[in-house]
């Protein structure tokens, strides 16, 4: 092995040493969590208690856990792969909650962007559905209809001001964080 394998091996074990960690927190601890685990933390957390009823569990946990979960799912789905990839993910389910979730950490327009999307969507629904036989091959041809590439763009610029907000949002809130 040399010294870049080791390296690798030895950052993945503390990735995974940290992310266990944070799967067991406890709500005293939430407010000793620098910053920039924040997020990655009380995520891991709600994570664990999910199943296969994802949407379930996670509508019976206190509201800001709701803001928190399903804004940051939904944030990763379009950033990951656009409004497009949103739709033909289980992840849709979040979008009632997110929409009120934006609104909750300060980022209405992120709220407004997604009514925008699921209005795009509905109104394309017809075409959508064509390319939702199940195969990879046909969602890949779905974003040659570019329905979303405006909304996509706008969504992402608005990054940067969600991460911000999104750690504010869990320290004004923190007892809600933790078992």
């Amino acid at each position: 092995m040399n010294n870049d394998d080791f390296a690798f091996l030895s950052l993945i074990e503390a990735l995974t040493r940290k992310s266990e960690e944070y799967r067991r927190l406890n709500k005293e601890d939430v407010k000793l969590i620098p910053n920039e685990d924040l997020k990655e933390a009380v995520m891991d957390w709600m994570f664990e208690k999910v199943d296969a009823d994802e949407f379930i569990i996670i509508s019976k946990l206190p509201t800001p856990c709701q803001d928190v979960y399903s804004t940051v799912t939904i944030m990763n789905e379009v950033l990951n792969g656009g409004f497009n990839q949103l739709f033909f993910n289980s992840t849709v389910e979040f979008i009632e909650m997110a929409h009120k979730g934006f609104v909750s950490i300060g980022l209405p327009k992120l709220s407004k962007l997604l009514n925008q999307a699921c209005q795009v969507y509905l109104d394309n629904k017809e075409i959508l559905e064509k390319y939702d036989d199940g195969t990879i091959e046909s969602f890949s041809d779905s974003y040659e209809e570019n329905l979303f590439d405006d909304l996509d763009m706008l969504f992402s610029k608005e990054e940067e001001n969600f991460e911000k907000l999104i750690i504010e949002y869990i320290r004004k809130n923190e007892t809600y964080f933790g078992d």
